[in-house]
């Protein structure tokens, strides 16, 4: 079993320059909502779990650097902010099946509040998105058959660029072309890695790279369960 995923693992990894591509057309798609739901908005809570928070680190640093208020939460602390900020900020959830227990149970608490949801998911049919006032759609080609996210993390990203390129009344189009064309490239490479054995692992990186930072080590935690840590 664990071989059959890791197969498919490789599978939708190799896969990444039709998703990303896909994940784009999604977001640029939805381009006039974006814009629509961030006029006037106080700022963005952005939550989800495991991969899908390492997506809100990245959407929130974006946002941020935009002149965007916005914070990243895990899916737990998402009602201290409906407490303290209510309707005045935008709730944004990540998940990729859109059934994530934790992340729903935040969405329905804010969608109670009456707050405006935005969700990031891979299906349409899912609790997440009828919770929604706008979904972005992933759209990478079916569910993720192996354990660990791959494609629908990268999906993720590009969705997020795209995203905050709407609010900005700009496009991300020439980015998402170039990072289409890059993956093959890097997926290429693969083979000429050497692994090296150790008792421990630690991931360094800031700003956007501490979000790759805490990707890596949460995928060779899953595959492979050794002890890391991001820093």
């Amino acid at each position: 079993m664990f071989i059959w995923f890791m197969y498919q693992m490789e599978e939708e990894i190799r896969s990444q320059s039709t998703s990303v591509r896909n994940a784009w057309e999604s977001a640029h798609r939805k381009s006039s909502e974006i814009q629509d739901m961030a006029s006037g908005a106080m700022g963005f809570v952005v939550s989800g779990s495991g991969t899908s928070f390492n997506a809100s680190l990245f959407l929130s640093l974006l946002l941020n650097d935009s002149g965007r208020p916005a914070v990243p939460v895990a899916p737990s602390e998402v009602g201290t902010y409906i407490r303290s900020l209510g309707r005045n900020a935008i709730y944004v959830f990540f998940s990729q099946s859109g059934e994530s227990r934790d992340t729903v149970r935040a969405a329905r608490e804010a969608a109670e509040s009456g707050a405006r949801i935005i969700s990031f998911t891979n299906s349409q049919e899912s609790t997440l998105s009828k919770l929604s006032d706008l979904e972005i759609y992933l759209s990478v080609g079916g569910p993720e058959k192996a354990v660990a996210a791959t494609k629908s993390f990268t999906a993720m990203l590009m969705a997020s660029l795209e995203f905050c390129s709407a609010i900005q009344g700009s496009c991300s189009e020439a980015v998402m072309r170039k990072v289409a064309a890059s993956v093959g490239q890097v997926v290429g490479q693969a083979e000429n890695l050497q692994v090296v054995s150790a008792d421990n692992y630690i991931f360094l990186g800031s700003g956007y790279s501490y979000v790759t930072a805490r990707e890596a080590a949460l995928k060779l935690r899953e595959t492979a369960s050794v002890r890391l840590r991001p820093s």
